[in-house]
């Protein structure tokens, strides 16, 4: 009897670390649905260092993350916070394949490694953004539209000439500046537009921020296109201490308020 129990006793702590262990990963890598309040659930949730949230996709072409082979596929939060995913802490068996416009719900932390690799790689003086880590992400949506890339704040903005396009129209929806342009080219690339911004001094309380068209990649052909374009402009906003804001486009007159 006592040579059966000195071969059970291992065989039987052995089982229970692997209990232990299987279902401790489980409950941190796959449980997001239950821990976060589920599909219904909104917004971020901030349960000591890990934060749940819903989000969606952005090709910010600025900067690199993880995902889109190193490239920049950023994260934008359903509150507007922008994330930069610096490393994923989860294992898969396959590639998670991401796609600008996808719906995701995805729990992180702040990345506390090293940034080396994940600076900038553009023009941009001051933008909120959050280095994350990412504990799990999946995606709840497929890609139905490209998102509009953020306005972005540019340390030489007055440097940066503007792009040699007409504004045929202009809107507000929401936090989206939509733009109808007129501009020539070798061909139909609106993507190869961007747009920057600066805050102008005013003597009034409501922050007022100057933004301009610039053209990332001129072409000199004079073959004639237009084009729907839309930017974000929600991280002016959440950079403002205020909770309105004023824009006006360079070289026109249109003003809004957001």
């Amino acid at each position: 009897m006592k040579t059966l129990n000195n071969v059970l006793k291992p065989i039987f702590i052995v089982a229970i670390i692997l209990t232990i262990g299987f279902s401790g990963c489980k409950k941190n890598w796959f449980n997001f649905e239950e821990n976060s309040g589920g599909k219904g659930s909104g917004g971020s949730t901030n349960t000591g260092n890990i934060i749940y949230a819903k989000g969606t996709i952005v090709n910010f072409e600025c900067g690199k993350s993880i995902y889109n082979d190193g490239n920049n596929l950023w994260i934008k939060l359903d509150d507007g916070q922008m994330l930069q995913p610096c490393e994923q802490t989860f294992k898969t068996t396959a590639t998670i394949v991401l796609h600008d416009g996808d719906k995701v719900e995805l729990k992180y932390h702040k990345y506390a490694g090293s940034i080396t690799g994940f600076e900038f790689y553009c023009k941009i003086a001051n933008f909120n953004y959050t280095r994350a880590s990412i504990d799990y992400i999946g995606t709840i949506g497929t890609r139905t539209t490209t998102s509009c890339p953020n306005v972005i704040m540019a340390k030489d903005y007055d440097k940066q000439t503007s792009a040699s396009a007409n504004m045929l129209d202009a809107k507000l929806v929401g936090m989206e500046l939509q733009l109808n342009i007129g501009y020539s080219g070798c061909s139909k690339n609106p993507k190869r537009f961007g747009m920057i911004a600066k805050l102008l001094p005013t003597a009034g309380p409501l922050p007022v921020y100057e933004i301009k068209l610039i053209d990332n990649a001129p072409e000199m052909c004079m073959a004639a296109f237009t084009d729907n374009v839309c930017y974000d402009l929600s991280a002016l906003k959440n950079l403002s201490n205020s909770s309105k804001i004023s824009v006006v486009i360079k070289g026109t007159n249109t003003q809004f308020s957001l």
